[in-house]
């Protein structure tokens, strides 16, 4: 690099840092807006709502709805009475009625780019959503007493996503004013559905990486002091997700067709949809955290993690199942045992995978 592009470079990072903290008070904003209006997975339609208004209001072309996220390639989408119901909260807590329009169905999300000349394409990912945590109302925790906790019982930003969020507008809103321009392509992808690694595969599948040189993504911890940056590549473990969905009664009983009467199903024989769940769940939880089978050894290869039933469903439930494990292959094939060794031919306790 010459002495005149060092110069560049330099006179650029000082801009920034300055720019940066000129608008420190508007990016404390953006994170108490986003944390007052906490959204889990799927359902983060107000959030979208907002950070889409922002971008475009920085001039970037804005991506939301279908265009984000690949539909057969989402993961955990809540049912839809659910999904719709968030979706009418959002509007109710004023969020876009056009872009929420566009989002039905649970397709959250919000992709930026802003191109300038030749160059990398570079892509930098920030997660939305939040998690299902009913947050503290008391007066030590700083969000109920300073007026922005969550207005949505149940669900608060326990993981620092409304952080995330935040940090994705400041770049974009710094960067769209950067004096020398940006060479290349800049992407701004807002993921939804990051807790429970649900969102990313979506993304992916819609193609928005496929021209992408660079992607950098980023996650605020406690634990070191402000202003440090920690970066790495290593240590990531795999994940392997499916819903195993059961089909049969709801009840404890089942009735006998034609008869009037009700009886308890043979042991063996299925049984209650719930009741099929519940043990499953169990036996998951019992899987040993190796390939090899042990369980007393320091380094565990994978971690089951089953959700609660999903529901309702009429004819049965849905139990959601999540492996993380340090190789991919063992996860896999620990599920697919797993529910061979569940399976039951009786309709009341059969189950199918996907």
């Amino acid at each position: 690099m010459g002495t005149s592009s060092r110069q560049d470079a330099t006179d650029d990072d000082r801009w920034i840092e300055r720019e940066a903290q000129r608008i420190e008070a508007e990016l404390v904003r953006y994170r108490r807006e986003v944390h007052r209006h906490a959204e889990s997975a799927w359902t983060e339609f107000w959030t979208t709502s907002y950070i889409a208004k922002r971008l475009a209001e920085f001039e970037y072309n804005v991506l939301i709805g279908p265009d984000v996220c690949c539909d057969s390639a989402r993961m955990g989408v809540p049912p839809d009475a659910m999904v719709e119901q968030h979706r009418r909260r959002a509007l109710d807590q004023g969020g876009d009625a056009d872009l929420l329009k566009v989002m039905r169905g649970g397709f959250t999300g919000a992709i930026g780019t802003r191109s300038q000349g030749r160059g990398p394409v570079i892509a930098l990912r920030f997660d939305i959503d939040a998690l299902e945590l009913l947050e503290s109302n008391e007066a030590s925790h700083r969000p109920t007493r300073e007026g922005f906790a969550s207005l949505n019982d149940g669900v608060c930003h326990a993981c620092g996503h409304d952080g995330h969020v935040a940090i994705g507008l400041g770049v974009a809103r710094v960067l769209s004013h950067l004096p020398a321009g940006l060479p290349g392509t800049l992407r701004l992808i807002f993921q939804p559905a990051e807790e429970g690694v649900r969102g990313a595969r979506a993304i992916v599948a819609a193609g928005h990486l496929s021209d992408v040189d660079y992607v950098i993504g980023c996650h605020l911890l406690s634990g070191w002091a402000v202003g440090e940056f920690v970066s790495g590549l290593g240590g990531y473990a795999a994940t392997r997700k499916f819903d195993v969905r059961f089909l049969g009664e709801a009840g404890s009983r089942r009735r006998v067709a034609g008869r009037g009467k009700e009886r308890t199903p043979r042991r063996g024989h299925g049984g209650p949809a719930p009741s099929r769940s519940a043990q499953t769940s169990r036996r998951f939880h019992a899987s040993p955290r190796r390939a090899d089978g042990s369980r007393n050894r320091p380094e565990r290869d994978s971690r089951p993690s089953v959700s609660c039933c999903g529901g309702p469903r009429r004819n049965g439930c849905t139990l959601p199942v999540h492996v993380r494990t340090r190789r991919a292959r063992c996860g896999r094939r620990r599920c697919d045992v797993r529910v061979r060794r569940q399976h039951h031919p009786d309709g009341a306790g059969r189950y199918r995978t996907e």
